[in-house]
């Protein structure tokens, strides 16, 4: 118990508690718990099972249940994450959500979390909620089957089937005469991620493609994985 002290003191929240912040406070809070929780709880697919929820009470006796999928919470006093108050990503016009887009990469490029993104909405009111920002996300990951890699190293992978019947639809539109046989080339290779990291990479390229399947634009992730670029990380 001694332990468990002492790392909750190192990695837990030292701020007020979920009952004592406003709802956008606690939606963040809710939603940091979650990936901590679906984090935490990596290992019990190593036994075939999957978690679907979380129960919570707080400090009054507020039941709260954070389901790890639909990433969702239900309560009493909670708003729920992802249940927008105005209008959500998809109502919004061309214009608005071409500047959701361009927001969320310049995000991505510069590794600024919704957290931060939100201190800078206090800060300049004129730029578009976090949770539009939000919204967008799920958006995208609605339309991603990513799931983990088989064996022990971490990693994630998108369904090859249906990347290559997308690629082969794409390349046939693209053709005059459709080709009875299409090459496929499936390539790995690894790289460096930091001093003590290192990430392989697998993904595939139509060959009849021509010279486009040399370049980036013609290669497509299938799977990456966090490890060293060897026979047991392959296989797996």
């Amino acid at each position: 118990m001694a332990q468990l002290r002492c790392l909750r003191g190192q990695n837990g929240h030292r701020g007020k508690y979920i009952e004592n912040v406003g709802h956008r406070q606690q939606q963040r809070h809710i939603k940091e718990i979650r990936e901590k929780a679906e984090t935490a709880l990596w290992f019990s697919e190593t036994y075939g099972l999957t978690p679907k929820s979380l129960s919570l009470e707080d400090n009054t006796g507020q039941m709260i249940n954070v389901n790890f999928k639909s990433q969702e919470f239900n309560q009493g006093n909670y708003h729920c994450i992802g249940c927008q108050p105005n209008k959500p990503y998809d109502n919004l016009d061309k214009e608005e959500k071409e500047k959701i887009r361009a927001l969320l990469f310049i995000m991505d490029r510069f590794s600024i979390s919704l957290e931060g993104y939100h201190e800078l909405t206090q800060v300049e009111k004129s730029l578009p909620r976090t949770y539009l920002i939000e919204s967008y996300t799920e958006v995208l990951d609605s339309k991603w089957q990513v799931t983990r890699t088989p064996g022990d190293a971490p990693g994630a992978e998108l369904p090859f089937k249906l990347l290559l019947e997308h690629e082969v639809r794409q390349h046939l539109k693209n053709i005059e005469l459709p080709l009875q046989n299409i090459k496929v080339k499936i390539s790995g290779d690894g790289t460096r991620m930091s001093h003590s990291s290192n990430v392989f990479v697998c993904s595939f390229a139509i060959v009849e493609n021509g010279q486009n399947y040399l370049s980036t634009s013609g290669n497509h992730t299938i799977a990456i994985i966090k490890g060293k670029k060897k026979y047991q990380t392959q296989k797996a």
